[in-house]
This record gives C-alpha cells, structure tokens and sequence, in this order.
C-alpha cells in the first residue's frame, strides 16, 4: 500500500522493512563474530532460576522484531532459523511489511 499523495509507501513499513532485514543478515553472519553471538544468546532461552531486575521491562531492539513477527505467530527462534534461507526470509520480510498482508 502507497500513500496517495507521494506514491510512496508508509515509512512505517520502510522501518519495519529494515529491521527484518537487518535480522535475517545478522542472523547469516559468520558464527565466529561477535553481533552473530550476540544474537544466537538472545535469541536462546533464559535458564530458569534468572530474574530481571524490578522497574519497567526494556523496550529491546529484539523485541521491536519480535512484535513486528507477532501476527505471524513467529518467534525470534523460528525467525533465527528461518533466516538462515535467504529467499524464504526475503518472502516472509515482504509479506510481514506490506500492509494489505500479500507478499511483495
């Protein structure tokens, strides 16, 4: 969906765009470097007798990716492991970010 006026889309989904795509390149890296092991320990789960500090949850840049995933029933472990297929992470940025839910 364009704007009317400008022929451009919303730059909402310019964002959104963005940042999954930014993910899904992070998520290919090398292994061996540091923001891939940055990503593959946030992404795994917590260990179970871990506590967050009391006071307001943090607004992550994971869990912006998270909720821009959420209507898709995607999880940020599925997202990691789908990444991984550039083609079908290319599809599935296009359909999470096109605002009438078609893929682009």
């Amino acid at each position: 969906m364009t704007d009317s006026f400008t022929d451009q889309p919303p730059l909402t989904d310019i964002i959104r765009t963005t940042r999954l795509k930014y993910f899904g390149h992070i998520a290919r890296a090398n292994p061996s470097t540091d923001h891939s092991r940055a990503l593959r320990a946030s992404v795994a789960p917590l260990p179970r007798d871990w506590n967050r500090r009391a006071g307001r949850p943090r607004y992550t840049w994971l869990r912006t990716v998270e909720s821009d995933l959420a209507p898709f029933n995607i999880g940020l472990a599925t997202a990691y492991h789908r990444a991984q297929n550039r083609q079908a992470w290319s599809k599935l940025v296009g359909t999470a970010t096109s605002t009438s839910g078609q893929a682009t």
